[in-house]
């Protein structure tokens, strides 16, 4: 089963973060919150986290530190900023730094939010997408080659290919035509 797709609201607002997360209930994402910085990373840390939204302006570090440690350490997480001192040069560091995904200001509209959040999840859902189709596919000859093994030899307990070549391990026999197979596993590593 797959995991909810989360967001992480962080914000030292407690009441920006009852208003975000009153904005996005129905939406069928799994919301986490976080007052500091500093709780963010122990959430980034024990959850699996999709989206983070992060206020700029907080004590200690600041959510653009945050941001620009998610783009370092967490880069498969996409990154949003929420402030309301939205001027040129903090937009281009949170940008250049933070490799922010979207930028929106306080106050903020409830369909733009849900619409900038939507949109994150459809690039994350893209990407996996991408990196699905690059997987190398087991060809059908192969998958049928080794349930043809499997229905000869009803106790295999592993198949294994080294070289090109498929070697049986059944729980009677740990040889096959004299040929040892722990001792080939060993060879070849």
């Amino acid at each position: 089963m797959k995991a909810p797709e989360t967001i992480l609201l962080v914000d030292d607002d407690l009441l920006v973060l009852r208003a975000l997360r009153r904005d996005l209930e129905g939406t069928g994402y799994n919301i986490l919150i976080s007052q500091s910085v500093a709780s963010a990373m122990q959430a980034l840390e024990t959850e699996q986290i999709d989206v983070v939204i992060s206020d700029y302006n907080m004590p200690g570090p600041n959510g653009l530190d945050l941001l620009a440690h998610i783009s370092r350490d967490y880069p498969r997480i996409v990154r949003m900023m929420l402030t309301g001192h939205a001027g040129l040069e903090m937009a281009l560091a949170a940008i250049n730094a933070g490799h922010v995904y979207h930028m929106l200001t306080k106050p903020w509209e409830k369909s733009e939010i849900i619409a900038a959040v939507d949109r994150c999840f459809h690039l994350i859902r893209g990407q996996v997408a991408r990196e699905e189709e690059q997987k190398p596919a087991v060809p059908l000859k192969r998958r049928a080659q080794v349930g043809e093994l499997e229905m000869q030899h009803p106790g295999i307990s592993q198949v294994i290919r080294l070289g090109g070549a498929i070697y049986i391990e059944d729980s009677n026999t740990m040889d096959i035509d004299g040929i040892d197979l722990e001792s080939l596993l060993l060879q070849h590593q």
